[in-house]
């Protein structure tokens, strides 16, 4: 049976018509707390879903050139405001004013379902998977090439001069090492310092 959408998919379990459905937070999440549904499993569960970049911040190539110090400072704005929504006890209160929730859900969604490292900025993962998907399903009509791929991330918001960089084996001056191997995407002749993630 397809369902279109996490409200219909919703009725439909809980009329009996289906046994399991789906819905992205914060929908089901009312449901959940009164225990009226449960998790049964989270997209990234799923490695092939894990390994990849879901959320991207786009801007077309005229806007990167001609307002590159905008740019700068939003996506700036950006990292501080993730920053601070995962360091100041204030954040979920905030939030549940503004969603209409309970301080409790908020700190839960931001908890559970949207992590920090979820919401990041500067990373991007699995990118030639995506890609290879992206032209199976015809979102795209051809296959990009690795230079068409290195050049759709080869604006960097951060300045190298801002940033510490270290060189590692392939060549990548990321400056989070750490992450690299398995969170990272790198490409010859970039950094890992994506726009977004």
């Amino acid at each position: 049976m397809l369902i279109s959408g996490a409200p219909a998919t919703f009725d439909q379990v809980m009329s009996g018509k289906i046994d399991v459905g789906w819905a992205a937070p914060p929908f089901g999440i009312d449901a959940i707390e009164q225990d009226q549904m449960r998790v049964v499993a989270r997209a990234n569960d799923i490695p092939k879903i894990r390994e990849k970049t879901v959320r991207v911040m786009i801007a077309n190539a005229d806007t990167l050139q001609t307002r590159k110090d905008v740019l700068s400072r939003f996506v700036q704005g950006c990292r501080e405001t993730l920053e601070w929504m995962y360091s100041d006890p204030a954040a979920p209160k905030a939030y549940a004013q503004f969603a209409g929730l309970s301080e409790a859900v908020a700190q839960r969604l931001r908890d559970e379902f949207f992590t920090k490292e979820m919401l990041s900025p500067d990373n991007i993962m699995g990118l030639n998977a995506i890609a290879k998907e992206a032209a199976t399903l015809k979102y795209i009509w051809v296959p990009l090439s690795n230079k068409q791929l290195a050049d759709s991330f080869r604006f960097r918001l951060r300045s190298a001069a801002k940033r510490p960089r270290k060189a590692l084996a392939d060549g990548c001056g990321c400056s989070r090492p750490d992450l690299h191997k398995s969170r990272h995407w790198s490409a010859p002749a970039t950094t890992c310092a994506p726009i977004a993630r």
